[in-house]
């Protein structure tokens, strides 16, 4: 600055000489060539900001954004050479010039099937969602979801999952994408020595929910919301288990809820109850039994007891029902609970001879049907037959009906609910040649369905 003074002050006396003192057009010719001087000589000797009248510019130099509007009669020029240069024209700038410090704005959105909140400084969003700051400010804002949503990650402006941390140095907007979040509990239910029954419940399951006893797959509901139980059964005595509700059907789907579930003491013994039924007699036998007169048993926990079906002369025995099923004159029971099971004897006063099975037909009666379809075996003797099975195809052989093994020689069921038209039926029978019991099936019914 002694330098240009120098150079002003010679320029001065110059002109000083140079006019008669007294001429009126001096001073305003002086005031002139000084401040174009002192206006060039800073041009060009130091970095300027020129602002020309009525308008208005950003200078963001050393730190420090100003937005700088020229409301004086002549254009300025604002030094930003230096630090001190800048500051000492934001500490002392001339009348008629206005300085605002410069600001940017932050616009937060929301987007998603989910709900949450955006905060930061000035930002409550909610319902407050911009904010202006100064030109370099350094502003975090934190997505917060609500129960029942996550937090799926940012957009716009900000990327990834976490905090999202933006220097305001010019407009910005971001995004906070929140999604719906699948929830569910998984609870125990009753519990037996030998079984747990477990409860649970899901919401907002996209891809269905799965049940897991460990790495044991037990099973799936489809997608969306809803309620069930599962029946967990032959398990051990006095053992836990941990059961995991999933979010999805594989055991690496997510983890919604688990629980572990014990199965009570079992008791250290258990009573075998046998029962003899039909129009014949015979005798059940096995440890501790002979039914007969002695017709239960009382046995320890676990043990392995095998009946035998014996029918007295003139009869014949039919099969088992309770806890053993089946034609099979022997009966495998394991003692973990109290079990009960019933011998069946019939009466034969014609012996079954090969003839009984090669002889035996089979019928669909009433044809057409209404409202009600019989279907049977006819053989002599019949007491020869034990159990039969109907089975019913529609034209596109799809399962209509399954009647599952009946004893008996005859079997009924409704077709009030069926369509008009023709079904195709199959019927089964266990029929005892003699010397041993054999299934036989019927050759394609036709049964005809009319009202």
């Amino acid at each position: 600055m002694g330098f240009k003074k120098k150079i002003l002050k010679k320029l001065f006396m110059e002109f000083f000489k140079f006019f008669n003192i007294k001429n009126k057009i001096f001073p305003l010719i002086l005031f002139c060539l000084l401040l174009f001087l002192s206006l060039t000589l800073q041009a060009n000797g130091a970095s300027y900001y020129r602002v020309n009248v009525g308008q208005t510019v950003t200078i963001d130099e050393w730190g420090e954004c100003r937005v700088v509007t020229n409301n004086t009669f002549a254009d300025i020029f604002v030094p930003t050479a230096t630090a001190i240069e800048w500051q000492e024209f934001r500490l002392h700038y001339p009348p008629g010039i206005l300085l605002e410090r410069c600001g940017y704005t932050l616009t937060v959105y929301k987007s998603g099937s989910g709900s949450g909140t955006v905060t930061g400084p000035g930002i409550n969003c909610g319902s407050d969602c911009s904010e202006t700051y100064s030109s370099g400010t350094l502003v975090t804002l934190t997505a917060t979801p609500s129960s029942g949503s996550t937090f799926t990650g940012w957009s716009g402006d900000c990327s990834g999952t976490g905090s999202c941390n933006l220097t305001m140095n010019s407009n910005k907007s971001v995004t906070a994408n929140f999604a719906t979040s699948t929830i569910g509990d998984v609870w125990c239910g009753s519990t037996t020595s030998s079984s747990i029954m477990v409860h649970y419940t899901w919401n907002y399951a996209p891809n269905g929910v799965s049940l897991w006893r460990g790495s044991t797959y037990l099973t799936t509901q489809s997608a969306g919301n809803g309620t069930a139980q599962y029946l967990d059964t032959n398990l051990p005595p006095n053992t836990s288990y941990t059961y995991y509700l999933r979010n999805g059907s594989l055991s690496s789907s997510p983890l919604l809820d688990q629980v572990t579930c014990s199965t009570s003491s079992a008791p250290s013994s258990y009573t075998l109850t046998v029962y003899k039924s039909g129009s014949g007699s015979g005798t059940v036998t096995g440890p501790g039994i002979n039914c007969g007169s002695d017709c239960s048993e009382t046995y320890s926990s676990g043990t392995l007891v095998t009946l035998t079906a014996t029918p007295s002369s003139g009869s014949t025995f039919t099969g088992w029902s309770g806890d053993c099923s089946g034609t099979n004159s022997s009966c495998t029971l394991m003692m973990i609970t109290n079990r009960w099971a019933t011998a069946n004897f019939n009466t034969s006063s014609l012996s079954c001879t090969p003839a009984t099975y090669d002889n035996a037909t089979f019928w669909v009666s009433p044809n057409p049907a209404s409202t009600t379809a019989g279907a049977g075996v006819s053989t002599s003797p019949v007491i020869c037959v034990s159990q039969i099975k109907v089975m019913v195809y529609d034209t596109g052989s799809f399962l209509k009906y399954n009647s599952g093994w009946v004893n008996g020689v005859s079997h009924s069921w409704s077709v009030s609910n069926w369509a008009n038209g023709s079904y195709m039926v199959w019927v089964y029978a266990k029929i005892n040649d003699g010397s041993s019991v054999r299934e036989k099936s019927s050759s394609l019914i036709w049964l005809v369905v009319r009202r």
